[in-house]
Parts: structure tokens; C-alpha cells; sequence
């Protein structure tokens, strides 16, 4: 195979490379390690009901995605603007209280959150609220109480939350990542595709030369202008796009600094009665002792993720050690407490163990530029990293590595 720039990793990065070298008419091939487009971005068909690896949702504030393809055509549904906590065998609830004031001033009482968090909330959402340069880059925990968060406020909502959105139970990561994630949630719906998860690299790639991408084509080595592939073929380009995950990404080009990454594992129960017919999220609070980070019924949100007539139910953990089946007891005792002997009656259909889900947030100058892979190694990279991992970094970092790819081609052909 030859193309004058070679993309490794059909995730959306990858899908949204391809497309800015399709529109500028440059020669591209994608190759995919695995059977088709989406990377991370999975949707399994388990007899006929929507189960995504992991549990994963789209921002509608996302202004990648929205600059990509018509959002309309997932046929998106959201979660509600909140969440339960659960917590030493009570549960109490938060909703937003800019865009649900009703309900945030009916749950005042049982809430984690105060009035001066919904004051600070309130003034978080200004674009320069917390912008100040020596907060930046504190970790954020040090940074949430200056801002006039509580104490409770802090350890039953934001830590549960914002550590199950980037994947770290102790949230230690610089305010600057989740001060931008803070902007995003409070600006756009966490939302479902009809269709699960996947149907957004399917749209992707639904204008892309079908030609060109090719999958069950793993990388093994990168040369400059040289490609080789598992099994000994090899694909001669001018310039190759790494779109993997930032561990894949470190194992092939060898480059010093790449983020570590996080990882989650998901496990997917067939519920004859959920706790709640409500689309809301539920979080562990500050007290809580057990494996679960977050935990959702998807079917609430769209009927494709329904096993029949029963609800799909999914709880995740952030505890990589140990095997599947150990941590399944755990989970369940937890569950047990908090909704009790009806747990007995789920039953467990899938369940994923995803060890490099998400990179772990970093500077943006803690690699080389992508000017300067491309003058010394013909080499560009995108992902989700550096800065804070996102689909929307995704779906920025892989336009621009194409559009620069398609530069430096148009520049070289003189």
C-alpha cells in the first residue's frame, strides 16, 4: 500500500484527520488495528440491545463535534442536569441550579450543595471565572475552596463526579482541566446517541473514501516514510498521523512524555425494575467506602439500550487491580446498600475491563510540537492529549493534524 500520509488509528481523531485531508484533496489511507472505525468508541449489538464499552456521553457543547458532522442526525437524548448521591445508606440529590432553579431550590435541603455553592457555581460559569494564571496549574482540590465551594459540596459532588470524568478517584489533576470540563457540563447536555456511542465515528466516516480505510491492519513499526504492518506488509507514505491513544502512541514512536493512561471497568445488569425511571446519574459521596464511581441506567435516557423489557443498568469502577471477578462482589455489596435486596434480581450481561480508557490530563508543552515531528521524523500526532482528554480535544487535535498534513503536502509539491 502507498499514500502520500498514512493515518494510524481509526478513532475519531483519526476519522476527523481523514476528513480534513479529504477536503483538501490530499492522498490518505487510514489503517485501524481492530475491525472497524470508532477506537475507544465502541457499541456492541447484544441481541439486539445497545451496550457501549464503558460508559461514555456526548457533551452538546462540544464545538468539535458540532463543526464536524449534524449533531441532529444521532438523535441525541441527555441525562438530566444533576445527580444522586449516595452515601452512608441515604441518598440526597443536586440539580443545576441556573438551568433547573426549581428543583435546585426544592432539593436546598436534602442537597450536598448550599446557597454559596450555587453562588459559585453561578459565577464559575463566567468564560473568566477562575481564569487566574497562579491557580491554573494548583491542583484542584486546593483551588475549589477558594472559589467558595463547601466542604460537603466538594466531597459529595465534585469530587465523585469530575474524578469519574477523568477516570482519577483522588481528582489529582491541575484546576485548568477541570475548570475547562467545569465550562463544558455547565454549558452543554451529557447526552446518548440513538444508536449507542458509536454511531458518532460511524457518522464520521460516513463521508470518507470507504477505500481508504482499511481495518484488521495493526502498526508494529514507524520508519520515516515507512510503515510496517503485523503480518510483514508495509505502506510507504511522505508523512504518517499517530491518532492512537497516547499508549499505543508512546509504544510505537518511542517519544518521551506521552501521558500514562487511566482506565474504568463497566459492568452492564439487566434490571426488572430500576431504581429510578428518571435519566440520572448516581454517585457515590464523600463517605463512601466501596468500588463504585458512577453509575447509570442508559435505557432511561434512550430505549435502544433496554435488554427487552427489562432496564440496562450500568456501574463502573476505577479499581484496575485484581481480576473482574474479584471486584464483582464488592460492587454488588454496594449496590446491596444502597437500593437493597432488589440487586439480588440483576442480572449481570456484560461487562468490560478497559485499562487505558483516558490519558491522564497534561501540558500542553509536555511534548514535542507537532512542527517539529514533522521537520525531523515526517510525523504528526492528535488524541485526546495533551491539554484536558476530551472527545472534543479528540475530534480539534485530529482536524488540525490534517489540515497541517495537507500544508506541508500542498508545500512540498510546490
Amino acid at each position: 500500500m502507498k499514500a502520500e500520509v498514512a493515518i494510524i488509528g481509526g478513532g475519531v481523531s483519526g476519522l476527523a484527520a481523514a476528513a480534513a485531508l479529504q477536503a483538501n484533496e490530499v492522498d490518505w489511507l487510514l489503517l485501524e488495528a481492530s475491525d472497524a472505525p470508532g477506537g475507544r468508541m465502541r457499541t456492541d449489538d447484544l441481541d439486539g440491545t445497545l451496550v457501549d464499552r464503558g460508559f461514555q456521553v456526548l457533551n452538546t457543547a462540544y464545538a468539535a463535534l458540532h463543526r464536524s458532522v449534524d449533531m441532529e442526525l444521532l438523535g441525541l437524548q441527555s441525562f438530566q442536569l444533576g445527580a444522586r448521591i449516595m452515601s452512608a445508606g441515604r441518598m440526597s440529590a443536586f440539580y443545576d441550579p441556573q438551568r433547573l432553579p426549581g428543583r435546585a431550590l426544592t432539593s436546598l435541603g436534602s442537597s450536598p450543595a448550599n446557597l454559596g455553592d450555587y453562588t459559585a457555581l453561578a459565577r464559575l460559569s463566567l468564560a473568566n471565572a477562575g481564569s487566574e494564571p497562579a491557580s491554573l496549574d494548583l491542583p484542584a482540590l486546593e483551588v475549589l475552596p477558594t472559589l467558595g465551594f463547601s466542604e460537603r459540596f466538594i466531597a459529595d459532588f465534585l469530587q465523585p463526579f469530575f474524578s469519574a470524568v477523568f477516570l482519577d478517584k483522588t481528582l489529582d489533576i491541575p484546576w485548568r482541566n477541570m475548570r475547562e470540563m467545569v465550562l463544558l457540563f455547565s454549558q452543554g447536555l451529557a447526552s446518548l446517541p440513538a444508536e449507542g456511542m458509536q454511531a458518532l465515528p460511524r457518522l464520521m466516516a460516513r463521508p470518507l473514501d470507504p477505500q481508504r480505510i482499511h481495518c484488521n491492519c495493526p502498526v508494529e513499526e514507524i520508519g520515516k516514510g515507512i510503515l510496517r504492518l503485523a503480518g510483514g506488509a508495509s505502506v510507504d507514505c511522505q508523512l504518517a498521523i499517530m491518532a492512537t491513544d497516547a499508549a499505543t502512541a508512546a509504544r510505537l514512536t518511542g517519544l518521551a512524555g506521552l501521558p500514562r493512561m487511566n482506565g474504568i471497568r463497566s459492568f452492564h445488569f439487566a434490571v426488572p425494575s430500576p431504581p429510578t425511571a428518571d435519566p440520572i446519574i448516581y454517585l457515590p459521596g464523600g463517605a463512601e467506602q466501596g468500588p463504585v464511581c458512577s453509575m447509570a441506567i442508559p435505557s432511561n435516557v434512550q430505549l435502544g439500550y433496554a435488554f427487552g423489557n427489562r432496564a440496562q443498568l450500568i456501574a463502573n469502577s476505577l479499581i484496575m487491580d485484581g481480576g473482574m471477578d474479584e471486584l464483582q462482589g464488592p460492587l454488588r455489596n454496594q449496590l446491596l446498600s444502597w437500593f437493597g435486596g432488589q440487586v439480588d434480581d440483576w442480572e449481570l450481561l456484560a461487562s468490560y475491563d478497559i485499562p487505558d480508557a483516558l490519558p491522564v490530563p497534561s501540558a500542553m508543552g509536555s511534548i514535542p510540537a507537532n512542527d517539529q515531528l514533522l521537520r525531523e521524523r515526517g510525523l504528526l500526532l492528535c488524541g485526546d492529549y495533551p491539554g484536558t482528554p476530551s472527545i472534543n480535544r479528540a475530534v480539534a487535535s485530529g482536524r488540525s493534524a490534517g489540515n497541517l498534513a495537507a500544508m506541508h503536502m500542498k508545500i512540498s509539491h510546490g
